[in-house]
């Protein structure tokens, strides 16, 4: 893709979505809500998805010694194992 035609494309892809979402025939401040609603799903969406899973795949290994994990209990036991070897 040439740059030259990065712009186009990126209004291409915007009329694609007014397209598909039928947005084209909203008016201006109809489209204003809309577009803001959707940004702040996404956002919601992001947010929860960095909250809840980004933790959960980090913590047993920051933590491998704790005793006090809970669920990942068995997991620093079965690390601590394999670290010993």
């Amino acid at each position: 893709m040439d740059v030259k035609s990065t712009p186009s494309y990126l209004y291409w892809l915007f009329c694609q979505f007014e397209l598909i979402t039928c947005s084209y025939l909203m008016e201006p401040w109809e489209k204003v809500l809309f577009y803001s609603f959707n940004l702040a799903m996404l956002g919601l969406l992001l947010y929860t998805t960095y909250v809840c899973c980004f933790p959960i795949n980090i913590s047993p290994q920051q933590f491998p010694s704790d005793p006090d994990l809970g669920p990942w209990s068995s997991i620093s036991q079965s690390t601590n194992r394999f670290l010993k070897q």
